[in-house]
């Protein structure tokens, strides 16, 4: 592909930066050209840009029922409860570990804790109509995924400070 000056461009060769700006831009007016009235960070644009490209208006239009939709999962990555709802509503996803592991990249989140997995699958829950019992066994399952998948090495409790250390006498008798 031939930019203006003649020059080879490579068509991945968009900056970060302005994928945040064409993603700001997306974010605050739809394509009807009115501002929509919910507000997220440039990262979450960005991220939502990228995941949903041209059908990031269908997304978006998710967003526009509920604004509680627009809330992130989990502080270190830009996954959004709405692409929660998305993943049952318009990708037929039916279980909580395919939704973590595979459709967002909440996996990879060292901020992935037990209230954030609950919320997932809350939201999850309230779509398919889960009761109780379901809902434990769904967020058992992803816990035990995520702990294979992490291996046992990760977020060992922390030792216990020794405030002074005194050497133990041996008998050798």
């Amino acid at each position: 592909m031939t930019g203006r000056s003649g020059t080879r461009r490579s068509v991945r060769a968009s900056s970060w930066s302005s994928r945040l700006k064409k993603a700001s831009r997306a974010g605050a007016v739809n394509s009807s050209g009115t501002h929509r009235r919910w507000r997220l960070d440039p990262e979450a644009l960005a991220h939502l840009e990228e995941m949903y490209g041209p059908a990031r208006d269908a997304f978006f239009s998710l967003l526009d029922q509920d604004e509680a939709l627009t809330e992130r999962l989990v502080p270190d990555l830009p996954v959004i409860k709405g692409q929660i709802v998305h993943a049952v509503r318009e990708e037929m996803a039916v279980q909580l570990a395919d939704i973590v592991m595979r459709r967002t990249p909440l996996y990879m989140s060292e901020a992935l804790d037990s209230s954030a997995l609950n919320a997932c699958a809350a939201a999850v829950a309230r779509e398919l109509r889960w009761g109780k019992r379901e809902t434990a066994a769904q967020i058992d399952r992803v816990e035990l995924l995520l702990q294979a998948f992490r291996g046992p090495f990760h977020r060992q409790p922390a030792l216990p400070a020794v405030t002074e250390w005194e050497p133990q006498r041996v008998s050798l008798s």
